[in-house]
């Protein structure tokens, strides 16, 4: 997962944004604590201890880079509103979601197989 709360004020952050490994972090989902991790090969990410949550899931290094890319590149093309990385429409975790030419638009990077049943939810 991209971004994180920080425990100590609840602030949404992004990982790539932190500099201080040592602070303490949370799902935005589950609120279970959450690790920052660094690789001079990977993009930051935060990486969930053991859990039960829907956040937990092993992303991929490549689904991670894309909708990193795909939500900077949106915030950077001045032409859609209110960008957000993985934001929760209802009970859907959208990769990246936005307001582009007046439509509300969910982004989900698919990198695996998906059955049509799972992609019509």
């Amino acid at each position: 997962m991209l971004r994180a709360k920080l425990a100590e004020t609840g602030e949404i952050v992004e990982a790539w944004s932190v500099r201080e490994a040592s602070m303490l972090f949370t799902c935005p989902s589950c609120g279970d604590a959450v690790v920052l991790r660094h690789s001079r090969r990977r993009l930051a990410h935060f990486a969930h201890r053991p859990s039960s949550c829907g956040n937990a899931l092993n992303e991929s290094w490549p689904h991670l880079r894309c909708k990193a890319e795909i939500w900077l590149g949106l915030q950077e093309s001045g032409r859609a509103s209110g960008v957000l990385l993985e934001h929760y429409l209802k009970d859907v975790r959208a990769d990246v979601s936005a307001t582009i030419n007046g439509l509300p638009v969910a982004i989900e990077v698919q990198i695996s197989n998906l059955s049509i049943e799972e992609i019509s939810r």
